[in-house]
């Protein structure tokens, strides 16, 4: 008896976003662009909410409150010198003192916050006090 091979039909394959048919290479995922992308970015939104749903925000803020600081000449504060900003204009600039990337001590033991090389306090009399510390932003 003989056999023959023949080209099997290629299986009904559907697009892994829309479900329509497609067609083309056997290992096309898509039918078009517009539903890769879609995909892709459900793939993504569904990791960082996965991670915390108000990551981006929690960033985007942190990112505000440098630039905030950035703007106050925080980096060229002298080394074991500070300044003094009033707590109202900085929040009413978009700053919010919650949001940070890391804690530091000074060598008289006063914990501050920093974004990045910024760092910032608050103190009582409804004022903040700035500092500069590059060793915050090194890896």
């Amino acid at each position: 008896m003989e056999t023959t091979l023949e080209n099997p039909s290629p299986p009904n394959r559907t697009c892994d976003y829309c479900g329509r048919p497609i067609s083309g290479r056997l290992d096309r995922k898509f039918c078009d662009v517009n539903c890769k992308n879609n995909f892709n970015s459900r793939q993504r939104s569904a990791f960082r909410a996965g991670v915390h749903p108000n990551a981006g925000q929690i960033i985007k803020q942190i990112k505000i409150n440098y630039e905030i600081l950035l703007k106050r000449q925080v980096q060229k504060i002298e080394k074991d010198a500070t300044t003094y900003i009033n707590k109202e204009q900085l929040v009413k600039d978009g700053f919010d003192p919650r949001f940070f990337t890391s804690l530091t001590t000074d060598k008289w033991g006063e914990i501050w916050k920093c974004c990045f090389d910024c760092g910032f306090r608050e103190i009582e009399d409804g004022n903040i006090e700035l500092a500069h510390f590059p060793k915050q932003a090194e890896l």
